[in-house]
């Protein structure tokens, strides 16, 4: 039986005890495709932690985070959305990896998550996006 693909969208206000909200939505989403337990709650934990760090880089009543989790045919993406850009740290990194994409097979920066497949990062019109990306089947050769 085929799945539809789905997108669960979440705006967090400026709490850290919000974060555990991307990892549930993450949880369900492997859940709904068969994701195998131990992976499903490794990218979990990784989408959680992605989210506690971008809510503790936000300050404001009004900022809003923003995550999206969406699944694909191949694979499960969570990207965590917030108002500034990237530490400089983070963008020297991606720049020296020569884009903007990581696979986490061998990073080049402390962007390292256990079970999460690929990275990607992009600061565009005053904000900066994060993504998680994990394969529900065999990786393909490029993200």
């Amino acid at each position: 039986m085929a799945v539809e693909s789905s997108r669960i969208e979440l705006k967090l206000a400026p709490d850290p005890r919000l974060a555990a909200a991307g990892g549930g939505a993450v949880s369900h989403v492997g859940e709904r495709l068969g994701l195998d337990p131990r992976a499903q709650s490794e990218f979990a934990e990784a989408a959680e932690q992605a989210c506690r760090e971008a809510l503790s880089a936000i300050s404001g009543e009004k900022t809003i985070l923003d995550v999206i989790v969406a699944d694909f045919p191949d694979r499960i993406e969570v990207t965590v959305s917030r108002p500034g850009a990237a530490p400089a740290a983070r963008r020297n990194s991606a720049a020296a990896a020569g884009a903007k994409s990581l696979p986490a097979k061998k990073p080049r920066s402390a962007a390292r998550r256990k079970g999460v497949d690929g990275i990607r990062y992009e600061d565009r019109s005053g904000a900066s996006r994060l993504t998680l990306i994990k394969f529900l089947a065999k990786k393909p050769e490029e993200l």
